[in-house]
């Protein structure tokens, strides 16, 4: 009977201790945040938008300082965290109201890229911290298209950003982030304009360009940071057109052929689990060239000269419907010349077969007008 006693006691003291430990485990402790940095990783910035967009809808205790501005603000740890980087779920309620909600975007808003190192937990860098990847997937694409193929100082274009997943994909994207870099020197100082398609209500956004982030702070020069995210919900899925970006060419550019392209430094696309979708991006090239007063591109200049085929491998065939002399220039997209030659009405034939695959610019000038042709050349 004294045994019994004795195992049943120790049994209870074990219980005792695993629930101790499990409480101690459970409980909530203070934390210490930086409005808009919802991942804690130091910085605040268009990454932020995506664990609000995982965390939306999620409530819990109010700070007792609800603020936005960039201070130290206390809170308690909240019961969910990221699925993946495990921060803890209070970081993204960035107003301190309670609710993760829109209305944290405005700390992001206001306090771009601002920087920290006093958080508790201490701040560490997030993107190293998403190792669970959708490999077994097919690659999202993510196109980033300009309006036409080529443009003089002065004109305004726009490019489109669009994101295409297949129907068939498991989770489609809850959303996504990227970091342009441009050629400042090629664009006028106000540009670029980003517009986020809003009319799409399952979306919330974050834009950054050197001329604002939406009203507030700005990024450095030849920058653009983009995000996008759905409700707590894989909203990306099929074909979507996300923003269009608008720039105007600098009037002084004295190179007779510019290349202009947006560069992409970083992207991430992540779904509702906080796992990473591989993507492919399939950027774009628009060409700058000099604008000629004594000469136009016309439509039916334009309609009358054919470069077949495009796409080409070895040699492309001219066709001249113009039927008058014309000189045909032909650059790579540094603007070195390839080779030009006189031609005349009619189709002729030229042999390219040690020209390196990539993109180029022909150019066909009469006495009255001008075309112009982005060709591609492929393995």
């Amino acid at each position: 009977m004294i045994l019994n006693d004795r195992v049943n006691m120790k049994i209870l003291c074990t219980w005792l201790i695993l629930q101790t430990a499990a409480a101690l485990l459970t409980a909530q402790r203070p934390m210490i945040l930086f409005p808009g940095d919802a991942n804690n990783d130091g910085a605040c910035n268009h990454y932020d938008l995506l664990p609000i967009g995982i965390q939306y809808f999620k409530e819990f205790a109010p700070r007792d300082v609800q603020s936005i501005d960039w201070s130290p603000q206390l809170f308690l740890s909240w019961p969910d965290s990221l699925p993946v980087s495990l921060v803890n779920a209070g970081f993204a309620d960035c107003n301190g109201d309670g609710f993760v909600d829109d209305f944290d975007l405005d700390a992001i808003k206001l306090n771009h890229e601002k920087n920290q190192n006093t958080a508790d937990p201490p701040p560490t860098l997030w993107l190293p911290k998403l190792k669970d990847t959708l490999f077994s997937t097919a690659q999202v694409l993510v196109e980033l298209s300009f309006d036409r193929d080529t443009a003089a100082p002065g004109d305004t274009v726009a490019a489109w950003l669009v994101c295409d997943i297949a129907e068939n994909h498991p989770t489609g994207a809850l959303g996504l982030a990227l970091w342009l870099e441009y050629d400042a020197s090629l664009v006028k100082d106000s540009e670029p304009k980003i517009e986020p398609d809003t009319a799409r209500r399952d979306l919330m956004f974050v834009t950054a360009t050197p001329s604002a982030v939406d009203i507030w702070r700005t990024v450095p020069p030849g920058n653009i940071q983009f995000s996008a995210a759905g409700r707590a919900e894989n909203v990306l899925k099929n074909r979507d057109t996300l923003a269009k970006i608008s720039i105007i060419i600098e009037d002084k550019i004295f190179a007779d052929v510019a290349p202009f392209t947006f560069d992409c430094l970083e992207f991430l696309m992540l779904n509702g689990r906080e796992q990473v979708l591989p993507t492919f991006m399939k950027k774009d090239t628009l060409i700058i060239k000099k604008r000629t007063s004594s000469l136009a591109e016309t439509t039916f200049a334009f309609d009358k000269i054919k470069f077949l085929p495009n796409p080409f491998t070895d040699f492309i065939l001219v066709e001249n419907q113009m039927y008058a002399p014309c000189l045909l220039t032909f650059f790579d997209l540094s603007g070195n010349l390839i080779f030009e030659k006189n031609i005349g009405g009619g189709e002729e034939t030229f042999d390219l077969p040690t020209l390196p695959p990539g993109n180029y610019l022909a150019r066909l000038q009469s006495a009255n007008e001008v075309v112009w042709r982005k060709m591609v050349k492929v393995d």
